[in-house]
């Protein structure tokens, strides 16, 4: 074979490697099943070839070692967890579910990340309790942080917020911060109080929130997205 015939051998076996790259893709990224035709028409491929790229998968996905399957149902494809799995997802699901955020501690991260960086005090003010234990949970959960302190009497500690906090809201950076009437509806929905830490029960204050603390704290001022 010629150096010519090789390359292009080469070429076609790279295409091919990412278009089969693009259905997984696809499949993994698609909540509904995909039919053939339109995964064939997304990659450009003929739907022969797709069939194959599928049939393959399907079998590698089949090793133990491998914790999702192919199936196809609704007239499309489809990648689905394994049921072997299905106890250690439900473990895990638990878990997700134990940090979700309680009201108070969503109010206190709204004004941490509005007045950032922000005084335990300050946020104090703006709630009317006490948020020494509330400010811990938030630590606990890395959703703020300590940033320095603040060269007034006494150099008391200031908060900002994280890479974690911008994480568990979606957004890419603070000039994204969500705006007061979507904290005010996170307020609102009922969540479980995330697990504090052992030995630091919760304070029966804390049990109250309204939502026009965190207004208060939009009102105060918005936080530098440079920070």
């Amino acid at each position: 074979m010629s150096h010519s015939g090789v390359a292009e051998l080469e070429i076609e076996g790279t295409t091919d490697a990412a278009e089969r790259a693009a259905v997984e893709a696809i499949l993994f990224a698609s909540v509904e099943p995909v039919p053939l035709e339109q995964l064939a028409q997304t990659v450009g491929a003929d739907e022969s070839r797709v069939r194959a790229w599928l049939e393959q998968l399907e079998q590698e996905l089949e090793a133990p070692h491998r914790g999702l399957q192919l199936v196809t149902v609704a007239g499309g494809y489809r990648l689905v967890t394994k049921g072997s799995v299905a106890e250690i997802l439900r473990r895990h699901r638990q878990m997700t579910a134990a940090v979700r955020l309680s009201k108070a501690a969503l109010e206190t991260l709204a004004i941490v990340a509005y007045k950032q960086p922000a005084l335990r005090t300050e946020v104090e003010q703006i709630r009317g309790v006490d948020c020494a234990g509330v400010l811990k949970t938030l630590l606990d959960h890395r959703l703020i942080k300590i940033v320095g302190r603040r060269e007034i009497v006494g150099r008391p500690i200031v908060y900002g917020t994280t890479r974690e906090f911008l994480e568990y809201f979606g957004l890419n950076d603070l000039t994204e911060l969500p705006t007061l009437k979507e904290f005010e509806e996170l307020a609102r929905q009922p969540q479980p109080d995330p697990p504090l830490p052992a030995g630091q029960p919760q304070a029966a204050e804390e049990s109250g929130v309204s939502t026009s603390a965190i207004s208060d704290a939009g009102e105060a001022g918005s936080p530098d997205a440079s920070q």
